[in-house]
């Protein structure tokens, strides 16, 4: 996905952009936790910070909970962007 947009932005590049939204994704592993056999995908994660970096975008820090999704039992909390 994130190519896919990069490849977008860059067809015209006189055009201003706004990117903005719930990516449902993690910058870094401690942005999540969880209970069990659970994975970080860090070549995912790698990723998405490149289009971060690519776009010069800004990650707006979240204030108050650490975690932004709670698994009804609690035994997963992510922090998604």
């Amino acid at each position: 996905m994130w190519d896919k947009i990069e490849q977008n932005k860059f067809k015209d590049s006189n055009l201003v952009w706004c990117v903005m939204g719930d990516f449902n994704a993690l910058r870094y592993p401690n942005y999540r936790k969880w209970l069990g056999n659970g994975t970080d995908n860090r070549v995912e994660m790698k990723k998405f910070n490149e289009f971060i970096n690519n776009f010069h975008l800004y990650d707006i820090l979240a204030m108050g909970r650490r975690y932004t999704w709670y698994r009804p039992n609690e035994a997963s909390k992510s922090r998604l962007n």
